[in-house]
């Protein structure tokens, strides 16, 4: 998922930067559209940098909503189609990964079980091979069968 965010806010960048594009006549959309494409290359830059957390999609989440709000409430120009599409293919690129990341945020509980159960695993795991080994002088394990026990 991250990879193909990234891919995709790298086209995004190249497609929709200002610098890219003619420029906005409005000057609030003109900053606005000026914002978006710096917080699509902050989000690539912190992804690639393994920055990324579900706590930096909420807060990009609340600042495109916010210029969202911003460019309806200060500009009546027919460009605000255009920055409001910008804003949906950002929401639309980062979706993925920020429910997955939001995902793994909220099963924290999820996470200690599972570590609970491998340490459980682990612990019983040695003490079979122990108590077997009272009785095997030899044990062989296969991944594929399991245990294979020989006695001499």
């Amino acid at each position: 998922a991250t990879a193909q965010m990234e891919e995709r806010l790298a086209e995004f960048i190249l497609n929709y930067s200002p610098e890219n594009v003619l420029p906005l006549a409005d000057g609030v959309l003109s900053f606005i559209h000026h914002q978006v494409a710096e917080m699509s290359r902050d989000c690539l830059t912190k992804s690639h940098e393994g920055l990324i957390t579900s706590v930096y999609f909420r807060e990009l989440q609340e600042n495109l909503e916010r210029l969202l709000h911003d460019a309806y409430e200060r500009s009546e120009s027919s460009e605000l189609t255009f920055v409001t599409e910008l804003v949906k293919k950002l929401f639309i690129i980062i979706s993925r990964p920020a429910r997955l990341l939001e995902c793994l945020a909220s099963s924290s509980l999820a996470i200690h079980i599972y570590t609970y159960i491998y340490m459980y695993k682990s612990s019983f795991k040695r003490k079979t091979e122990r108590r077997l080994s009272n009785h095997f002088t030899e044990i062989r394990v296969d991944p594929n069968l399991g245990y294979l026990l020989a006695r001499f």
